[in-house]
């Protein structure tokens, strides 16, 4: 590790260790470019069915891909993202705020109230 010493390399080391060893977690590159349901659903049961129940991508990185997909008026494909958002951190509130707002763009009054 350039610049680094003997003490302070295993704190990078570790670091870059960690996110190479994860790094199936991120959602794919396609997904961003070119998002799809079923691609996004299926890598979030692999990511699942490898580290467990509890495996998500940062919040970020949902909203992000939701709000990217609310703004291309890709409402059924935010309303994925954005379930799947708050499956993984039921207790954000703008998280549920978000969902609701994609059904009611989707013009689904009932789910977005209910949500």
């Amino acid at each position: 590790m350039d610049g680094e010493g003997h003490m302070s390399a295993p704190l990078l080391t570790n670091y870059f260790g960690l996110k190479f060893v994860f790094a199936d977690m991120q959602l794919p590159e396609q997904l961003w470019s070119a998002y799809d349901n079923a691609a996004f659903l299926a890598h979030e049961t692999k990511i699942m069915d490898k580290y467990g129940k509890a495996a998500k991508q940062s919040g970020e990185n949902y909203v992000t891909l939701a709000l990217g997909l609310m703004k291309e008026k890709n409402y059924d494909e935010a309303i994925t993202v954005f379930k799947r958002n708050v499956e993984a951190y039921p207790l954000y509130p703008p998280n549920h705020a978000w969902l609701a707002d994609a059904y009611e763009q989707n013009q689904d009054y009932a789910k977005a109230l209910e949500t």
